[in-house]
């Protein structure tokens, strides 16, 4: 017997961090190829994922001639991703003839709230003043396998151990003072400037303002170690906590 309620559906307003999947080339022969390399082992971490794919690199912005953009086949490109398991979702900084080809293959046009790297606008002095960050939000239990954390607007501290299978987030900088061993989502919203940083490293992923980076397991340098992760040149870096060692 079908259910009957006055309002069958409602749009609501949420906050999920994405991979992005930047493309460099628009041989997908190629894209394959590389996928199955890099992917190996830690597909896990990735299985049915949603992907965000940025086209800056291929994409000629600020009202160029786009006659010479090369002619991306986003239905293959699909299949390719799909095929490795993954969940293409939506394209950014793409340009008119890029966004109508998506459009065609059925993806989303996303418009990030954080625009970086070389398609940046250079009028910094037209830009809205970054939001106000709320108070730090301090968690003192065990985040477990399966729960999620999130501090919307500023900073989260966890003073207290991050499972595998757990996940942890926030607007701002995420701070684990017990052993990381889940995943970690710095800049949720976009700030490329926040920091992860972790008293007992051994992660299973960590994620900078959309950008990913997977751990089969930690380093034999890393495995316990206290570590920060930081943005530079769009590579999520991981390195040492002097203070610590």
């Amino acid at each position: 017997m079908t259910k009957t309620i006055d309002v069958p559906f409602e749009f609501k307003g949420s906050v999920f961090s994405l991979p992005v999947f930047q493309l460099h080339t628009d041989n997908l022969q190629l894209v394959e190829q590389e996928l199955t390399r890099r992917l190996g082992e830690s597909q896990q971490f990735f299985l049915h994922a949603p992907l965000v794919i940025d086209l800056s690199t291929l994409c000629l912005q600020d009202g160029a001639d786009d006659a010479n953009e090369p002619e991306l086949d986003f239905i293959r490109l699909m299949l390719v991703l799909r095929g490795a398991a993954l969940m293409p979702v939506g394209v950014i900084h793409a340009s008119k003839t890029m966004e109508a080809g998506a459009v065609a293959a059925r993806l989303a046009v996303l418009h990030p709230m954080a625009q970086h790297g070389k398609n940046e606008k250079k009028e910094t002095e037209h830009r809205a003043p970054p939001a106000k960050r709320v108070a730090t939000k301090v968690v003192t239990h065990t985040v477990r396998a399966g729960q999620q954390v999130y501090a919307q607007g500023g900073d989260l501290v966890v003073m207290a151990a991050v499972n595998a299978g757990a996940e942890v987030a926030a607007d701002g900088d995420v701070h684990v003072y017990g052993a990381l061993r889940g995943r970690a989502l710095a800049g949720a919203r976009g700030d490329t400037g926040a920091c992860i940083f972790s008293h007992s490293f051994a992660g299973e992923m960590l994620v900078i303002a959309g950008f990913y980076r997977a751990f089969e397991a930690a380093s034999p340098d890393a495995q316990g170690a206290a570590m920060q992760a930081w943005l530079e040149n769009e590579q999520l870096l991981l390195a040492p906590i002097d203070c610590f060692s």
